[in-house]
C-alpha cells in the first residue's frame, strides 16, 4: 500500500505543477490514442 500511495502522491504533485489545462490536454491526447488503437484492432 505504501508504494501505491507514493506513486499517487507523485502523480498528484506532477498534476499540480503542470496545471489543469495541460493535464486536460494530456487526457484529450490519451482519448485520441485509445480511439486510434481501437480502430487498429478492429481492422485485424
Amino acid at each position: 500500500m505504501q508504494i501505491e500511495a507514493a506513486i499517487l502522491h507523485s502523480f498528484v504533485d506532477l498534476m499540480d505543477r503542470i496545471g489543469y489545462e495541460t493535464a486536460h490536454k494530456w487526457c484529450e491526447v490519451l482519448d485520441k490514442v485509445r480511439d486510434a488503437i481501437g480502430e487498429d484492432e478492429q481492422l485485424r
